[in-house]
């Protein structure tokens, strides 16, 4: 095979595998950005609300509504059916409707349990590359001596988990927070 015809070969590889390089790039830029949001939110002086969780987690993520339903409805289990609950229905039917006026128990809860990791401001250091597996894509975070994993799924901007120092997961916080 001649040099040329090789040359030209891996022209027309680099050209057609350039848009995945490009559209990797682009994720891990967003799944960076939403981290660096979350130390905003949390940091900030205003309480953050229920559209900025959506805007980290996803509108899928129930642990807001977990938090919403144990602390506000404890009687109901939170699991099972508690939209047969009109009043518990309609509360959460009005978060979900206007998010951006209501206070996020989930994201207060994260700031005051782990106030050092949390409620600062973002000093600190973001691994690159990220671990990709077939499923996810997570980023490793350097706090002074302490590491943090923020989990995403493959090519969501959302974060999926957080695992903490010790390597549990920031839903194991829910507990500490309805107490």
């Amino acid at each position: 095979m001649s040099l040329t015809r090789l040359l030209f070969i891996a022209v027309v590889i680099s050209i057609l595998t350039l848009p995945i390089v490009v559209f990797a790039l682009e994720n891990y830029g967003q799944q960076m950005a939403t981290i660096i949001s979350l130390y905003e939110i949390l940091s900030g002086k205003k309480s953050p609300t229920v559209s900025d969780f959506f805007r980290i987690f996803g509108k899928g993520n129930e642990a807001e509504l977990q938090l919403i339903l144990r602390k506000r409805f404890p009687s109901l289990d939170w699991k099972g059916n508690w939209f047969a609950n009109q009043e518990a229905a309609n509360y959460i039917n009005n978060v979900y409707s206007d998010p951006i006026q209501y206070p996020s128990l989930f994201l207060q809860c994260i700031k005051t349990a782990e106030p050092e990791l949390f409620a600062v401001e973002f000093h600190g250091q973001i691994e690159f590359p990220p671990k990709v597996t077939k499923d996810f894509t997570t980023f490793s975070v350097t706090l002074g001596r302490k590491k943090i994993l923020f989990e995403f799924s493959q090519n969501e901007s959302k974060i999926e988990n957080i695992y903490l120092p010790d390597r549990q997961s920031i839903y194991t916080l829910i507990e500490r927070c309805i107490k």
